[in-house]
């Protein structure tokens, strides 16, 4: 009886001994990466035009009880049409402090948060890499397409209502000879069709000194683009005092400001003959 009871328990610590809890899955330690995007956007500024936020989980499988890896690097490409432009080389500590946990136990999920930003449209590739405790580097790589707003300098994307809140012409021939017209109680607004026609009104001073409200209406088109947030244009005013001028227009998040070095008119010396001028604007774009 003894030797029965005996021969059972050693059965019984087998039986336990080689459930899932103590060895876990048999196998390969792999290592997978999957991302999606949280938001590309554009946010208008020179030195972010465009911004993508992604979310990247890295999860382990597999191994034996008692095996590990450990983060080593990474790699964050951007991608424009398929080609590289740019790399970020991610370090252990970059990884450590963004996923968190040195050590990767089998069966673990790491969230990886990043925001990454281009001065062209783009999209990711995400290379993640650990060392299992075996020495076998374990890597994988996870693609994230950022959907990014079309062109913003086309006029379909600049279609609304401009307001000026700062208007000035200077006269190249004399410094001394300029005028802001929104100080001086001016005002300009026009709304800006897809097509790139405008209508809208001005008060503009008279040769009687006295201000009068005038309809203004023609077409704005962009020559070409300089850059993703300013591009050539060209004012041509059909109807209204400001004639047709060409120059360089620039949009940082609602604002948009004009700058024509020369090609612009002002009547300084109120003979009734436009002088040659430079002119600046800057317009809130509603």
């Amino acid at each position: 009886m003894k030797g029965f009871i005996g021969t059972s328990a050693v059965l019984a610590l087998l039986l336990f001994a080689c459930g899932d809890d103590a060895t876990g899955p048999t196998g390969p330690f792999t290592l997978t990466v999957t991302s999606q995007t949280r938001s590309a956007i554009i946010d208008l500024t020179d030195e972010q035009p465009y911004l993508c936020d992604y979310k990247a989980v890295a999860q382990s499988e597999g191994g034996e009880k008692g095996e590990y890896a450990e983060w080593i690097g990474g790699r964050l490409d951007w991608l424009v049409e398929d080609s590289v432009i740019f790399s970020f080389h991610l370090t252990a500590a970059d990884l450590l402090d963004r996923l968190g946990d040195a050590t990767i136990g089998r069966n673990k999920k790491q969230n990886f948060v990043r925001s990454a930003s281009s001065t062209d449209p783009y999209d990711l590739r995400l290379l993640l890499s650990a060392r299992h405790s075996s020495g076998e580097v374990l890597s994988d790589s996870s693609s994230i397409l950022c959907e990014f707003p079309p062109d913003l300098m086309g006029p379909e994307n600049l279609a609304g209502a401009w307001t000026a809140t700062w208007l000035k012409w200077t006269s190249p021939d004399a410094i001394v000879w300029q005028y802001e017209l929104t100080s001086a109680g001016g005002a300009l607004s026009f709304v800006l069709s897809e097509d790139g026609s405008f209508s809208g009104s001005t008060t503009y001073p008279t040769l009687a000194w006295n201000l009068e409200t005038q309809d203004v209406s023609g077409t704005l088109s962009i020559q070409d683009s300089k850059s993703i947030t300013s591009g050539t244009i060209t004012f041509d005013f059909a109807q209204g005092p400001f004639g047709s001028f060409s120059g360089t227009i620039t949009r940082v998040k609602n604002m948009l400001y004009v700058d024509v070095e020369e090609g612009a008119s002002f009547d300084f010396n109120r003979d009734g003959i436009p002088d040659p001028a430079a002119f600046k604007a800057r317009f809130t774009l509603n």
